[in-house]
């Protein structure tokens, strides 16, 4: 009986330790990891909109948010609009460029995703996301070629993951123009 008292003391102080190691560690570090995350989403938006020399964000919804762009001498040259929904396997957390007109797409930057690694994950490649600039708005999703300003060709073999992309932006474009308005 002593035995087991003591092991399970052993183990109790063994388990405080290590949970409040732990709260001290994270207590210690989310700030600087949200500010990071901060500073990531603002350089992403300053790239995906062409000639933004400052950005400013405004939050839509826990999911959604936008970033003005302006030039040097303050005139407004974009936006980037912030989107996270599911893919095929889990969040996708993307950021676009949208035209002041809100008609053609600048550009499109993957934030975070887990698709599957060598097929859903080929969204992060720079030449499947080059089909993103001038892109016309709404985006569509094809296989094989395009025909339309408006479609992309989807990664073979990850058809979901490249509508999954498409449908984020679209998804993100309509929140985003009905907070502008």
């Amino acid at each position: 009986m002593k035995l087991a008292l003591r092991m399970i003391a052993v183990l109790t102080g063994i388990g405080l330790f290590s949970g409040g190691s732990l709260a001290l560690t994270y207590n210690a570090t989310i700030k600087k990891i949200g500010e990071n995350e901060r500073k990531a989403k603002e350089l992403a938006a300053r790239e995906v909109i062409p000639g933004a020399a400052r950005v400013e964000e405004t939050v839509i919804d826990r999911a959604c948010s936008y970033f003005k762009g302006y030039d040097e001498a303050g005139n407004l040259v974009g936006y980037a609009v912030l989107n996270s929904e599911p893919g095929f396997q889990g969040n996708i957390k993307l950021i676009f460029g949208v035209t002041p007109d809100f008609k053609h797409s600048t550009g499109l930057i993957i934030l975070d995703n887990v698709e599957t690694p060598g097929l859903g994950n080929r969204i992060v490649e720079e030449a499947w996301r080059a089909q993103f600039k001038g892109l016309a708005l709404p985006g569509e999703v094809v296989k094989g070629t395009k025909s339309a300003e408006n479609q992309i060709v989807a990664i073979t073999g990850a058809t979901i993951s490249s509508k999954a992309v498409v449908r984020i932006i679209n998804n993100g474009l309509m929140k985003f123009q009905e907070a502008v308005k």
